[in-house]
């Protein structure tokens, strides 16, 4: 006997399960076939052979059709006239330089132009807006160097997809409580596709993110980090916890550069995660120290943050990020001396 109608839980899981299914068939293929643009092994490679470099390309499918199809559904929460091109400009900017190096000032200014249509599509009618206009700004900035803070980071097997998992996973809890289902399907839906791709990544790459996707989960995140704050979902300093493992080190080491003088633009292997695997640690035992952090620290944090009045959530964030930053520090540190050693002692492998 058929149903009459399938329960309200089976459609969005249906969607789900068939997010990570496309998400894995399209990295599979690549992964079979070295399909598309192949990443050479270079010397600021951490792979000894030729490797896809657009197998997140299903993330940002999925991710993209998930807001068409839930525009049309009439259960998408902002303008999607700004939303929907503006992740799409952001993911092809990257998947243009996946196929050829492009210079960094269009790069640049395309990354702005897509950070200003998400800040619209978030900002426009919100309360207070018109007597704060520095928030349309910083929210514009903040967009676009979460684009690039994501591609900064997506440089060993496993450390992105993992963190668009935790990423997505997090906010759809978080916005389907508060009732914004749109939002939280997009959010399950990213960190879907991102779990579909994982196994093609980790623990040993077959295939790449690629610029397209980690600009497009970058994009996603700090679209999602301010919906939630914007409608009083997540408050700022509880998303700052929940990003703080990739903000730190991004954070940390871009000042780190900019105090020894260095051109911050170009591309450099003095992450942490970079310093890490360069110390002889694999990818996965870094990547899994970074899902450690998240699952140890910022999750046990997140969950005592929801209990404390705002005040004290803003001095939980600055204790977990200080706290980041210390172990950064001590880490840093460390490997610099035993990288200095094993310069002394002969070529780093």
């Amino acid at each position: 006997m058929i149903p009459a109608a399938l329960p309200t839980w089976m459609p969005p899981l249906l969607a789900l399960l068939l997010a990570a299914a496309v998400s894995a068939l399209i990295a599979g293929l690549q992964a079979r076939h070295r399909l598309g643009p192949l990443d050479l092994p270079g010397p600021r490679s951490s792979h000894q052979r030729p490797v896809p470099r657009t197998g997140g390309l299903g993330i940002v499918v999925i991710g993209l059709a998930g807001i068409a199809a839930l525009a049309l559904a009439r259960a998408w929460p902002t303008p999607w006239l700004l939303t929907l091109p503006a992740l799409a400009l952001v993911a092809l900017v990257g998947l243009l330089d996946d196929a050829r190096p492009r210079p960094a000032l269009p790069r640049l200014l395309a990354h702005l132009l897509a950070a200003l249509l998400l800040s619209g599509s978030l900002l426009v009618g919100a309360e207070g807006l018109r007597a704060a206009p520095w928030l349309a700004l910083a929210s514009v900035l903040a967009i676009a160097w979460s684009i690039n803070l994501h591609n900064f980071m997506d440089g060993i097997d496993g450390l992105l997809a993992m963190q668009a998992i935790w990423y997505g996973g997090a906010y759809a809890i978080a916005l389907g409580l508060a009732g914004e289902y749109g939002a939280a399907l997009f959010a399950a839906l990213v960190a879907a596709a991102a779990a579909g791709f994982l196994p093609f990544n980790f623990p040993r790459a077959r295939v790449f993110l690629g610029d397209g996707a980690s600009g497009f989960i970058g994009a996603a995140a700090a679209w999602l980090l301010l919906f939630a704050a914007v409608h009083a979902i997540l408050p700022l300093p509880l998303s700052l916890v929940l990003m703080s493992a990739f903000l730190v080190d991004s954070g940390a080491t871009l000042a780190y550069r900019l105090l020894r003088g260095e051109r911050v633009w170009q591309a450099h292997r003095s992450h942490l995660y970079q310093l890490l695997v360069q110390a002889g640690a694999s990818h996965a035992r870094v990547s899994l120290g970074y899902l450690a952090w998240n699952l140890l620290v910022a999750l046990p944090a997140l969950l005592l943050g929801l209990t404390m009045a705002p005040e004290r959530q803003w001095l939980l964030a600055v204790a977990v990020l200080a706290a980041a930053a210390g172990l950064w520090l001590l880490l840093r540190i460390a490997l610099s001396r035993r990288l200095a050693s094993k310069v002394a002692d002969g070529p780093v492998a």
